[in-house]
């Protein structure tokens, strides 16, 4: 056998074509062992995640070089279950065909027997589309499942030698493998579905594009299938078109408007009983008999329909998947209507209010200005125009705004920062986009700004439109901001270095005299040596308990509480640095530090071992009936360790704690940055039985299509998104919440800090939370009296 004619089998041969095996073995043997190489190739093959259609093309080809002067043809089976369609085959002169059990009787015996069909030359090989008169000798062979046939082997020959028991045994290992691998595959291919559409509502792509690109992919995934979803008109008690891509557009057409009633064909009559209807012949079915002749004459024939639902159970609209030939479902038809009501229900509830949700997406509840996404958004058009006369970014921060806060109440704060974005807007031009980012911080953009001198004048007018005192609870209340002002000149200047500028700028004005203006200046980078000197300290730290000294570090946690009932379900550990210097460091300011200078490692390691050796010494203090996980941050740094898997191993050992105990939170831009290297060594976390949580979700690459990827088991909601809840919708944590429950995974909101958050999120089903509203992060000692408490 050539190498270059055999690519399948190329592996196992020499580059000099050398024969398969050494001389004197035996024929039979000989072919056993080519088999089991195919065999092993195509799982390899299988198992990477090739294209099904190539996998097909490369199995054919395969069983030919092994099982010379035979013709192989692979066959799906069409979602109608009787039809079908040849997919790849190795006869050069021959156009791929489309068979069907209603026409075939043999392949008909084939298809009820779920198990292999030899074809003679005593029999009349035209009964069998795939047989010729030159190959009489044939098999053929079920590609299936347990109760579900999804395609066709067929070897063809003009000898009848193939068909030793030897080589059925080896195709009947080829069926197996190719069902294993469809049946993989469209597992994959539906979480891949529900991740895009998700990811599309998550982002506020227009309803009908959902509903047309969701009737897309299920039917890339169902061939032969047509899929349509219609919605509830109910001032007209009717169904309304949504989306039908391939539906005929006459007939499509004719049911828009269908009236919701028993006896509404198949559609109606589901949004009339609230639950699925599966008519599998229409010519037949009284509830079609207003709409027969219709549907026939533009060859729908079966028609299986099921209600999406509201959260409160109000019907929304119909999914349903049609047919040209009268069909049953199957269990994965089943599976396609459960999965796109769900996802087609999370589309329309959010398309409901769709102003309003796109301007919770883009703009503060609170003052109704643009947010930080718009202004960013805005900010980078402006570093891509070449032909700018210049702005400038301004940078403010409320003076003294926690005081205001702690003595007059969280609700004339929040007054305050209405009144004083009101106050400002006199200073905004046409053009302009003044912006809340966060709390008591807002951000300009000034178009039009070619100097700094000019960017300090408008600060100016900021202030004295501020010197009036702002009226609050029948209060006068002074304001003044401290502004940081950078210039934008430079096309490809960078929006997250621009912001990171003026927020220094600001620092800088803070520090001086209440209500200062500083602009920016390279000379202020000098806090990269402050830096430099923490990253000296905290090495010198390290090297210190290294040595056998007293840990400067301490844990503290912060109890993660399931939201129904107020109990305890965990803690996250968090460590604190006392600096010999500058007392307690805040993890903001050296976390970064040791994750640049891979300080990290030795770090997180301590801080793994003490998080799980204190879970276990409150077991032994009598708490072993309350506790719940451990929570502890990992960094990217540590998760490309050789030795991780052997650290995690050993901490499991030293310490005693079960393994289901210890959750490890991950960062999704780790994932998406490091994915390569951590997907095994997740997996096997994953086996060892720890549990896994992704931390900040929605702060890093925002990117859905990569979840069922990795074993992660809980999404943490960033804070960010908790502190912009209020008691209206909010459509990103719903999405994010539906996401978690559609992938089986747990929600935690991070960063709860008011009873108002709490109800949301109890309202949008999310289990379990953390934040400053149930407790800060504390001691051991007092964690635990928190949790025999709770």
């Amino acid at each position: 056998m050539n190498s270059s004619t055999s690519p399948v089998l190329q592996p196992v041969s020499s580059a000099h074509s050398q024969p398969w095996v050494e001389p004197g073995v035996t024929l039979p043997a000989r072919q056993r062992d080519r088999q089991q190489v195919v065999l092993h190739h195509l799982s390899h093959q299988a198992l990477s995640g090739i294209a099904l259609e190539q996998l097909f093309a490369l199995t054919a080809q395969a069983i030919a070089q092994v099982m010379p002067h035979t013709t192989v043809s692979v066959w799906k089976l069409l979602s109608d279950g009787c039809t079908f369609q040849e997919v790849t085959q190795t006869s050069p002169h021959q156009s791929l065909r489309t068979i069907s059990t209603r026409t075939d009787p043999q392949l008909a015996l084939v298809f009820n027997r779920s198990r292999s069909l030899i074809i003679t030359p005593h029999q009349n090989p035209e009964l069998l589309v795939c047989c010729t008169a030159e190959t009489q000798y044939s098999r053929h062979y079920p590609i299936s499942i347990p109760g579900q046939t999804l395609g066709l082997l067929s070897v063809c020959s003009p000898e009848p030698e193939p068909f030793a028991q030897t080589e059925h045994l080896f195709l009947q290992s080829v069926t197996h493998l190719l069902a294993t691998a469809i049946e993989r595959q469209r597992s994959a291919a539906l979480l891949k579905v529900q991740t895009q559409i998700l990811e599309a509502v998550a982002a506020g792509a227009d309803l009908y594009q959902i509903l047309e690109s969701l009737c897309l992919l299920l039917e890339a995934q169902t061939p032969g299938a047509l899929c349509s979803i219609l919605l509830v008109d109910s001032q007209q008690n009717c169904l309304r078109a949504g989306a039908a891509p391939n539906i005929p557009p006459e007939f499509a057409a004719g049911v828009d408007g269908l009236f919701i009633r028993e006896g509404g064909g198949s559609c109606g009559t589901a949004a009339c009983r609230g639950e699925a209807v599966f008519v599998a012949d229409i010519a037949t079915d009284p509830l079609w008999r207003d709409y027969r002749d219709f549907a026939l004459s533009h060859n729908i024939r079966a028609c299986w329909s099921k209600p999406f639902l509201s959260q409160t159970g109000e019907v929304l609209g119909t999914f349903a998947l049609s047919h040209q030939v009268s069909c049953e479902p199957t269990a994965y038809h089943l599976q396609i209507l459960d999965t796109a009501t769900h996802l087609v229900s999370i589309a329309v509830e959010n398309h409901r209010n769709t102003s309003q949700l796109q301007h919770q997406a883009l703009y503060d509840p609170l003052t109704g200005l643009p947010n930080r996404v718009l202004f960013v958004q805005q900010l980078e058009q402006q570093c891509q125009q070449s032909d700018s006369d210049g702005c400038a970014l301004l940078f403010l921060d409320v003076d003294h705004f926690k005081l205001v806060n702690d003595s007059l109440g969280h609700t004339v704060g929040d007054q305050l920062l209405v009144a004083f974005a009101d106050r400002l807007q006199g200073c905004m031009r046409t053009g302009d986009c003044f912006a809340r980012l966060s709390g008591d911080e807002f951000a300009m953009l000034l178009k039009g700004i070619a100097t700094t001198q000019q960017a300090q004048a408008v600060g100016h007018c900021i202030q004295r439109n501020l010197e009036q005192p702002l009226v609050l609870a029948g209060q006068e209340v002074f304001v003044s901001v401290s502004i940081g002002i950078v210039q934008v000149n430079d096309q490809g200047q960078q929006p997250a270095e621009l912001l990171r500028d003026a927020d220094t700028a600001m620092y800088q004005a803070k520090a001086q005299e209440r209500g200062s203006i500083v602009v920016f200046s390279p000379q202020m980078h000098t806090q990269a040596h402050q830096r430099l000197q923490l990253a000296h300290d905290l090495r010198q730290a390290l090297d210190q308990m290294a040595q056998g000294q007293s840990a400067p570090f301490m844990l503290h946690y912060q109890p993660i509480v399931q939201l129904a009932t107020g109990a305890i379900a965990g803690f996250e550990a968090l460590i604190r640095w006392q600096h010999p210097d500058q007392g307690w460091i805040s993890p903001d300011q050296f976390i970064p530090v040791a994750e640049e200078t891979g300080l990290i490692v030795p770090l997180g390691r301590w801080v793994l071992h003490q998080a799980c050796a204190q879970w276990r010494q409150w077991q032994a203090d009598g708490a072993g009936h309350k506790l719940g996980m451990m929570s502890v941050n990992v960094s990217s740094r540590q998760f490309i360790q050789l030795d991780f898997l052997d650290l995690i191993r050993q901490v499991l050992t030293e310490t005693g704690i079960p393994p289901h105990y210890l959750k490890l939170e991950i960062t999704e831009t780790m994932l998406m940055e490091t994915s390569r290297y951590i997907t095994q060594m997740l997996t096997e976390l994953r086996a060892l039985g720890v549990r896994l949580s992704l931390d900040d979700f929605g702060t890093g690459y925002s990117s859905l299509s990569y979840l069922h990827e990795f074993p992660v088991q809980t999404l943490k909601i960033d804070r960010s998104f908790v502190s912009r809840l209020s008691t209206a919708h909010n459509p990103i944590v719903h999405s994010m919440i539906a996401l978690a429950g559609g992938l089986g995974m747990d929600a935690i909101a991070e960063g709860i800090e008011t009873r108002e958050q709490l109800q949301v999120l109890r309202q949008l089903g999310c289990e379990y939370g953390q934040g400053y509203y149930f407790s800060r992060p504390v001691a051991a000692t007092e964690a635990l009296t928190l949790l025999m408490g709770s």
